[in-house]
């Protein structure tokens, strides 16, 4: 928490014009924290000093950036010339003043790779949540890069032609997920996709009808099990609105505690799923209904089925 100012301060003190040291008792100490502690894997070619990603521009630079919603700071120096520059901003799309301000003072990025594997691949992120409910949502951030796009990363680990891992950035390296995975994922999510569809086709018909037989009073539509029918519709269609709420809160980082209803009521959907199931298999065996509803009760209770193995394989309920 501080100014430009401040930090304008602790950059020169990363740089003194003599032998002193406002920060250690020792000049060592500073030229050491300044020296490279990481290289990329298989290489010679800094990666950290020792919490600064050492960054080649037209000279070789260190820096250090975060971010928070709405805040985002950077600080980019050389120590051999001894100039450096503070970027603080309060905006969006701070990257034109943080990548923009780098390129017109230390010039652009030197790194290209010689990539020999054809066809790029699928990667993910190493830098993620790896469980409860985030399982879904870090699969959703799968990214395909070409060999063209390869080439352009910081450093690429390859083995017998095969990319292994790849680090397209200082901070954040990526790793291979198989074609086979990729597709496996695509395929799992179309029966979701169709239960969702059947469920919000079915409670909008619902309710057309239900307003045709009321609008021309033709007497009551609905039969004895239509209630749970249509709950366990109009339930599908507020999990897929509470899932839609979770994905969008998810970029700014919420409290675990503040999603806990959000999770609960998926749950809360498994448990209504199994309930209508087990109803719809009693009613079934007990009463008799037309053709038509009995496909429109038992589909029903597929979609549910299928919503509600859903939410449990992908953890969206803790």
């Amino acid at each position: 928490m501080g100014t430009a100012e401040d930090l304008g301060k602790f950059l020169a003190a990363l740089m003194p014009v003599d032998d002193n040291s406002v920060l250690f008792a020792k000049r060592d100490t500073l030229d050491e924290m300044l020296s490279t502690s990481l290289y990329y894997d298989g290489t010679s070619i800094p990666r950290f000093a020792h919490g600064f990603a050492e960054m080649e521009y037209w000279v070789p630079t260190l820096l250090h950036e975060g971010n928070l919603k709405g805040f985002s700071s950077k600080v980019v120096f050389d120590p051999e010339s001894k100039f450096g520059m503070v970027v603080m901003t309060n905006i969006a799309f701070e990257e034109v003043y943080y990548y923009g301000l780098i390129s017109k003072i230390f010039g652009n990025s030197t790194y290209v790779n010689s990539v020999t594997s054809e066809g790029g691949g699928y990667f993910q992120s190493a830098r993620r949540p790896a469980s409860r409910f985030t399982d879904l949502f870090r699969l959703l951030d799968i990214t395909k890069f070409s060999k063209a796009e390869l080439s352009s990363l910081y450093n690429v680990v390859e083995h017998n032609g095969v990319v292994e891992k790849i680090s397209y950035t200082p901070y954040m390296d990526y790793l291979p997920v198989s074609s086979l995975k990729v597709n496996l994922i695509a395929l799992s999510l179309i029966p979701v996709a169709l239960a969702i569809t059947f469920s919000l086709g079915a409670l909008i018909g619902y309710i057309i009808r239900m307003l045709i037989y009321n609008f021309k009073k033709r007497g009551n539509l609905s039969t004895h099990f239509d209630k749970y029918y249509f709950a366990i519709n109009f339930a599908g269609g507020l999990l897929l609105l509470n899932l839609c709420i979770i994905l969008t809160r998810l970029p700014s980082y919420p409290a675990y505690s503040s999603l806990r209803i959000n999770l609960g009521f998926n749950l809360l959907y498994v448990v209504l799923a199994v309930a209508y199931l087990g109803l719809l298999i009693y009613k079934l065996r007990k009463s008799s209904y037309g053709k038509k509803q009995k496909v429109m009760y038992i589909m029903s209770g597929i979609s549910a089925f299928i919503l509600a193995a859903f939410v449990v394989g992908w953890n969206l309920y803790v």
